[in-house]
């Protein structure tokens, strides 16, 4: 299952304001295998949460795609019309927001927000519609399902919450699902049944996982590839394995450096000083040059890098990469 269903090459997408242009992504590029789970990783703010709505085709004006395209299952998802789009949201691609709360609708329960889905994709009848949502309550571990149906959001918990907007992303058994920080509201215990639920997902169903993170920790568990983004653009890309355990642009090996690890030996952690830049005040420089320990004059006076390949398989843009640990 090495071939991609879904396919990001070069996208753009700018928020506009009078004379004021905000490229929230530059030219990102990163593709999905089926059956496969790639984490999108990055600070706050560096563009993840608008990648993925653009793929959706859910970008709220002023946000527009400029550039680039994003193929699914071999559609150009950038040339279909509203209602072709909607066909495919929720029945082929889902998406889990960040916020469950937030997500659902309060002003409907449960089993309607389920129901919602399985109607607007399937001519089913009203039994097979509610035995379809029992199951979608039942698969994500939610007890009960006849009695939850009947509840409104604001009388779950997080954990509970978070569930149902798993189930209704995958009520239809799409072929991807997109997981915006599913796990960054709730607790521990909590966050390891989302986990381990995702991950149940992929074996069983061999759905596809695109999983926006900060939490590099979670990106070592679950994921096979990981790209890094660091202020609208894809800093560094490549396996799980290859990227945390030999990163290449100096942002990955601080963020690491930055994070406790029990598998080496203990060191003091190093923050990465300074801050991300504003997306509003980019210049065609690197933008990490500013927090780097390792620019060199190349890095301030030419625009900057793009993506090249590196052994062993990884893709960074640097002028100056990381080739051994304190290099």
């Amino acid at each position: 299952m090495t071939d991609p269903i879904l396919e990001v090459r070069d996208l753009c997408v700018e928020y506009a304001e009078g004379s004021q242009r905000v490229r929230a992504v530059d030219g990102v590029s990163f593709s999905l295998r089926r059956g496969g789970i790639l984490a999108l990783v990055g600070e706050s703010g560096c563009g993840k949460t608008t990648a993925a709505l653009a793929i959706m085709g859910l970008l709220l004006r002023p946000g527009k795609v400029t550039g680039g395209a994003i193929s699914f299952a071999g559609r150009d998802l950038l040339s279909l019309g509203g209602s072709e789009l909607r066909k495919l949201r929720g029945n082929s691609i889902s998406m889990i927001f960040q916020d469950p709360a937030s997500g659902l609708n309060p002003v409907l329960s449960v089993g309607e927000q389920v129901r919602e889905i399985v109607t607007a994709h399937r001519d089913v009848s009203r039994s097979e519609a509610r035995r379809m949502v029992y199951g979608a309550l039942e698969r994500v571990g939610l007890s009960d399902p006849e009695q939850l149906t009947k509840r409104y959001p604001y009388q779950l918990s997080g954990g509970m919450s978070q569930r149902v907007a798993i189930a209704i992303a995958t009520v239809m058994d799409p072929d991807v699902i997109i997981a915006d920080e599913p796990t960054s509201s709730l607790d521990v215990t909590v966050q390891a049944g989302i986990l381990n639920e995702l991950e149940r997902l992929r074996t069983e169903r061999g759905t596809s996982i695109l999983l926006i993170t900060h939490d590099l920790g979670v990106v070592a568990q679950m994921a096979d590839d990981v790209a890094v983004m660091y202020a609208a653009r894809i800093a560094e890309r490549g396996t799980v394995r290859h990227v945390l355990n030999e990163p290449r642009h100096p942002y990955t090996w601080a963020l690491l450096g930055a994070l406790p690890r029990v598998d080496r030996e203990r060191r003091p952690l190093e923050p990465i000083k300074g801050s991300p830049p504003d997306l509003a005040e980019l210049t065609e420089e690197c933008a990490f040059v500013p927090r780097c320990r390792k620019a060199v004059n190349e890095c301030r006076s030419s625009p900057a890098p793009v993506l090249r390949e590196l052994p062993p398989g990884q893709q960074v843009a640097c002028y100056n990469p990381v080739y051994r640990p304190g290099d």
